[in-house]
């Protein structure tokens, strides 16, 4: 045997060696994921079964009740007699529902197009490497700070201000209306698209320099600053604080809130490891249940869920926290998925072979590790548990207890009447929480989406 020939002999040998050692490793590997996944499967009433009843409380009852409903004829949620296809036949014949649905239509086309040409736009230059990148991050979020009926205020007034100067009301033609929801949700979500960020803070200085001024002038000079004549001081805020009881809403709106962001993110960063770990169709159905709740309006659900809210007892502020997990899950369970997928498998292998069982591995290795996604889950839900007001209108025992929006629309008296200059008083004070929250934690948010979306 020549030289060449010994070499050939041991380069091959090397290589029968390499295969060998990576299939029996590949081997090791898939022993010790099915070894995991069976340690884990045991855990299923702890990591995924509270999240999961609370989604079919919160979500997949009032759904599937809401569909039948969609079948029959009923006054309330109770009484429900089978039409079969009766309400789609009549609906389609309905001139109003027509109507509704072509408005509807054109103002999510115009609204989608206009978002995402505005923030594509944006985005360009703020990859260019311009001075105040970092200041933005602070504040590309501040439009969706603000709740629905809060901003729904505020954009009035500042519309029918502009209008005023040609004699003209949101009212007086309904493509003023339309043209004010567009300005109105390209405001709001571009800025959750990173963009328009100066309209955010213009908008809470308009808010603020009203808060001071007396209610003729909020409405005749809503952009101007208060003088020796319009100025009131504190009176807006006192008067407002004693009308609606602002202290006692605010302590409801912080436990339910406080309380519904901590269950959400225990709750469905468990159930999203458990998921994604524990490969089975009924892991996969409860996925895919989870994506399809994003989709589904709230309207669509929201009678039923407030029957079996109050079947269940649970208008009270502890009882509203497990309905925020349930319909609230889905988003969370989505991000918290996607963030477990791009973590290695290596690291909870290793913690079971030093003797970690499931529940020591996710609260000693994984959870710590999904900090910034848990982070950026936290914002998002605690702006919208903070910020809602239909949820609660419909769950709780509004004459017990009365988060900050619901107190802030009882501002609103007979015959369309509003105390503007204490609801501009409570919005500033609504606003300030959250907005310190989100400044606080702002800097993980970037960092959680991103990592929310890898291989969701």
């Amino acid at each position: 045997m020549n030289v060449c020939s010994a070499f050939m002999l041991a380069g091959s040998g090397q290589r029968i060696l390499t295969v060998h050692f990576f299939s029996m490793y590949g081997r090791y590997q898939k022993g010790m994921g099915i070894i995991m996944e069976k340690a884990i499967k045991k855990y299923f009433p702890i990591f995924a079964l509270p999240t999961f009843a609370a989604f079919t409380i919160g979500f997949i009852i009032p759904f599937v009740l809401g569909v039948y409903l969609s079948f029959c004829e009923f006054t309330t949620v109770t009484d429900a007699t089978f039409v079969g296809f009766k309400n789609y036949i009549r609906i389609w014949g309905d001139a109003t529902f027509i109507h509704a649905l072509w408005y509807t239509s054109l103002f999510t086309v115009v609204s989608v197009i206009t978002i995402n040409v505005l923030a594509f736009a944006v985005a360009m230059l703020l990859t260019k490497g311009i001075k105040g990148t970092n200041i933005f991050r602070t504040v590309f979020f501040m439009p969706n700070l603000i709740g629905g009926i809060i901003l729904g205020y505020i954009w009035q007034l500042i519309l029918n201000g502009i209008l005023l100067h040609f004699e003209r009301t949101l009212t007086y033609n309904s493509a003023y209306g339309f043209w004010g929801l567009v300005i109105l949700m390209n405001w709001q979500q571009i800025g959750y698209m990173m963009i328009i960020y100066i309209a955010g803070i213009q908008t809470i200085i308009i808010v603020l320099m009203n808060s001071f001024k007396k209610k003729i002038f909020i409405s005749n000079r809503p952009f101007s600053l208060p003088d020796a004549k319009s100025f009131v001081g504190l009176e807006n805020y006192a008067s407002g604080m004693q009308k609606i009881d602002f202290l006692h809403s605010f302590a409801y709106s912080l436990f339910i809130t406080v309380g519904s962001v901590a269950v959400i993110i225990l709750c469905t960063s468990m159930c999203a490891w458990y998921i994604t770990r524990v490969k089975s169709k009924i892991t996969s159905g409860m996925y895919y249940l989870f994506a399809f709740s994003m989709i589904v309006p709230f309207q669509m659900v929201m009678f039923t869920l407030s029957k079996i809210a109050d079947i269940l007892h649970l208008g009270n502020p502890v009882g509203i926290i497990i309905v925020y997990l349930g319909f609230g899950a889905g988003l969370a369970v989505f991000m918290f998925c996607g963030f477990v997928k791009s973590i290695p498998l290596e690291i909870e292998e290793s913690a079971m072979i030093d003797g970690c069982n499931p529940l020591q591995t996710y609260f000693k290795i994984v959870f710590p590790v999904m900090k910034p996604t848990a982070i950026s889950v936290a914002i998002l839900e605690a702006m919208w548990v903070w910020n809602d007001y239909l949820l609660p209108y419909l769950v709780l025992d509004i004459k017990k207890y009365k988060t900050i929006p619901i107190a802030i629309q009882y501002l609103k008296g007979g015959y369309g009447a509003i105390d503007m200059g204490a609801m501009m008083a409570m919005i500033v004070l609504a606003i300030i929480p959250i907005i310190i929250f989100y400044i606080a934690c702002q800097k993980h948010i970037i960092e959680g989406v991103v990592a929310g979306a890898v291989k969701g």
